[in-house]
């Protein structure tokens, strides 16, 4: 219901924020119910994140490139549980550990939103269509390319599709 609501970059950054807040609060939780209700709210943003991440990029890949955005995003999962190991070597206080979690997922909020471009497609598909080229120039600028010539799709066609379901 989400993904169809909010845009995926606002998704984005709220869920890295509740997983951030409620990771350092875990840190400090005084008694076990709390840590619990705090964990199941980083989880929360935690799915969060990862289904806005994987929105925003199979949007943005190419189609050659779009297979491969979901393996990398997993993989993305997997260093950071590299990483949590390691950390977990350097500090062996599972609070300090929690806390530091939480910070770099509310680092993470801070330093991407002025670097993420809304989805193009969830703006077109909410007939937003001059946002949509906006951000699709921004891309293409990004890396140095020009943006596309053509004009793009009109949404009513799209939304209008009978066989546009999930089967």
């Amino acid at each position: 219901w989400l993904s169809d609501t909010v845009p995926p970059r606002r998704m984005l950054h709220t869920s890295a924020i509740i997983s951030g807040v409620a990771g350092s609060l875990a840190a400090t939780a005084p008694f076990l119910w709390a840590f619990m209700l705090f964990r199941v709210l980083v989880g929360v943003g935690v799915g969060g994140i990862g289904l806005a991440s994987f929105v925003l990029t199979s949007d943005l890949m190419g189609a050659s490139w779009r297979p491969y955005s979901g393996l990398f995003l997993h993989g993305g999962f997997s260093a950071g549980a590299a990483a949590a190991t390691f950390l977990a070597w350097i500090i062996p206080s599972w609070r300090w550990i929690t806390f530091l979690s939480g910070i770099s997922s509310l680092a993470l909020a801070v330093f991407t939103w002025s670097l993420l471009v809304e989805s193009p497609q969830w703006l077109l598909l909410r007939g937003r269509k001059g946002e949509a080229t906006a951000a699709i120039a921004s891309i293409a600028f990004t890396n140095s390319h020009r943006p596309p010539e053509f004009p793009l799709a009109d949404p009513a066609g799209l939304l209008a599709n009978p066989h546009r379901t999930l089967l």
